[in-house]
């Protein structure tokens, strides 16, 4: 398997939290994926999750970085910076697409790696559907 798979924070945060929203099918991806260290996650799904924890949408149960740390030591998974090209291109993605920039920013991380995209966001699949990106 070449490709690499990059998972949206909340894909994240199921696979974390064992969450049965992550469906069956999805988890033997991830695992397939991760099994050759081609699992991703984008650098602003880390901002996104200490800002859900400040917020107190989700509870973590230790320091945001001790927790963060554990995860992302998860086997086979990698953290995609966000680059220049990265950046450039969250600002100017073909089409119309909402104006969430960490949306905006995981978009163009699958775009600029050619990765493919694991999400379960509406505005991120039907984005996908205009054939803009590639989703799982």
């Amino acid at each position: 398997m070449s490709q690499q798979l990059l998972i949206d924070t909340h894909i994240f945060l199921w696979l974390m939290f064992k969450d049965n929203n992550l469906k069956p099918k999805d988890l033997k991806i991830i695992n397939e994926f991760a099994k050759n260290n081609a699992l991703l996650i984008s650098a602003i799904s880390i901002w996104e999750i200490a800002l859900l924890e400040k917020r107190r949408r989700i509870h973590l149960y230790q320091p945001i970085t001790t927790w963060m740390e554990t995860a992302l030591g998860s086997p086979g998974l990698s953290l995609a910076p966000l680059t220049p090209p990265i950046l450039c291109e969250s600002v100017a993605l073909p089409e119309a697409f909402h104006k969430d920039p960490a949306d905006r920013m995981i978009v163009a991380t699958a775009r600029t790696l050619r990765a493919h995209l694991l999400t379960y966001d509406e505005k991120i699949l039907e984005y996908a559907r205009q054939g803009l990106i590639d989703c799982i």
